[in-house]
């Protein structure tokens, strides 16, 4: 019984490896579209994962979905028109990829406001995962983020998402529709409303502090008040930080609610080109 369970594994990594290598130009589309995807998003598209287990991620990624969408797809005629398909195939993955990061964009923005109002413009920390500076605040917000996108299961959707992609537009027929433009522009605009709300209840606080401190120092005119604001600012802001935890939380769980609805639209516009 051993025996016969090993061969039957056997013959199907077997069949799928047949397969792979009869319609191998299809598959090097698929794998494109992957490597798209790994080399963009959150987690995947991290400087600390080296580049031997990206390019493992969208091979196995490719692999797994392959046998899924090969009977849709259709190969260009020449070399230049397969080219053309290539570098649709890594747009719409880097495309898809970009989506959502801009959920973790929103988070370090949102952070670069509130350091910005609390002194820490300056003190800037290196992002492990992109290897940029990033505000203090900003990179705890999005080391938080990172780790509610894992345990609310948000990396399998965007796996999920990949699959989705290729089952709407097979490997070899890229299409954009008309309001992708309009749908692009609109998710960047979103980004800077989402980050300034997200911040905005330690941004008043600052404010009022800020506003205080002038009067102060107009009825005060020996009191140093520049000097005196900056450590009254940063306590404050981290005070407010600690009891806004809760609704930080609920920010971020909103975000990526924001960005589910952004890729579920995204695919919406690709099905209009089918």
């Amino acid at each position: 019984m051993v025996c016969v369970r090993k061969i039957g594994k056997g013959q199907i990594i077997m069949q799928e490896l047949a397969i792979i290598l009869s319609r191998f130009d299809i598959f090097l589309l698929v794998l494109v579209r992957s490597s798209g995807l790994v080399t963009t998003a959150p987690l995947f598209g991290s400087h600390n994962l080296p580049h031997q287990l990206k390019a493992a991620l969208a091979f196995l990624l490719s692999i797994i979905m392959f046998p899924l969408v090969v009977e849709g797809s259709r190969v260009p005629s020449s070399l230049f028109a397969y080219m053309l398909a290539a570098a649709g195939e890594i747009f719409l993955g880097i495309m898809l990829g970009f989506i959502f990061m801009l959920a973790f964009i929103t988070v370090q923005l949102a952070g670069q406001f509130i350091d910005l109002r609390m002194g820490f413009a300056i003190a800037n920390v290196i992002d492990p995962q992109y290897q940029t500076p990033i505000p203090l605040v900003g990179q705890f917000k999005y080391l938080l983020m990172i780790f509610i996108f894992v345990i609310t299961d948000m990396h399998h959707f965007l796996i999920q998402s990949l699959y989705r992609t290729l089952s709407i537009i097979p490997p070899g027929r890229m299409w954009l529709g008309p309001g992708f433009l309009e749908f692009f522009i609109r998710i960047s605009t979103d980004l800077f409303r989402l980050a300034f709300q997200f911040a905005l209840p330690v941004i008043c606080i600052l404010l009022v502090i800020d506003i205080s401190f002038g009067l102060v120092a107009r009825v005060v005119p020996q009191m140093n008040v520049f000097i005196l604001g900056f450590p009254v600012k940063i306590l404050t802001g981290l005070v407010m930080l600690y009891f806004t935890a809760p609704y930080i939380v609920s920010s971020i769980i909103s975000l990526l609610d924001w960005m589910s609805g952004n890729i579920e639209f995204f695919l919406k516009l690709l099905t209009q080109g089918v």
